[in-house]
């Protein structure tokens, strides 16, 4: 319900009762990453890891994590071991494709991205990606589509407006550049 401080206090309580609750180590991590706390996070998430090492969730969780601390090889690694735990996690994959599209690893990153797209189609972040690695990559038409679908799913997110707008200049497309342009200020 968006109650993030009571369930904090919630979740404080479980442990100072229970260190070992996994739940309430996995709920502390998700809300210290939802504030940007990610060193608080991460302690959380390897604390809920140790206790059930096969949750693919918590590892995805852990590589996001990583991710934003700048531990790109250790998030690949533990985005990795999501994947081996669970395949068809789609996030572990998004996230692990971002990492390789930040590397310069493009194409990676593309099948990363295609792979989690095949998962969860509605997955708006990874059509935004797929856009930035095929633009990337030259294939600017095809990244135009891309950001195309993030605006059918969540219609006027400035950042794929702006995307869609470079792709259609780098395809001589000026004036629906612009347009594009000015829907993102707007």
């Amino acid at each position: 319900r968006g109650e993030s401080e009571q369930a904090e206090t919630a979740c404080r309580d479980i442990l100072a009762a229970n260190p070992d609750h996994f739940d309430a180590h996995h709920l502390s991590g998700l809300i210290r990453a939802e504030r940007g706390d990610y060193a608080a996070a991460l302690e959380h998430f390897e604390r809920a890891a140790t206790l059930r090492p096969n949750d693919a969730q918590v590892q995805s969780n852990r590589g996001l994590a990583l991710r934003r601390l700048g531990r790109e090889d250790d998030a690949l690694s533990v985005l990795d071991d999501a994947l081996r735990i669970e395949p068809g996690h789609a996030i572990a994959r998004l996230n692990r494709g971002m990492i390789l599209l930040a590397r310069g690893q493009a194409k990676a990153a593309l099948a990363d991205f295609d792979a989690a797209l095949a998962l969860n189609p509605n997955l708006a972040q990874a059509w935004n990606n797929r856009g930035n690695a095929l633009s990337e990559l030259g294939r600017h038409a095809e990244a135009a589509d891309s950001y195309a679908r993030v605006l059918a799913l969540h219609p006027g997110i400035p950042q794929a407006l702006v995307n869609r707008g470079t792709a259609l200049l780098a395809m001589g497309r000026a004036a629906d550049a612009h347009t594009s342009y000015d829907e993102a200020l707007r």
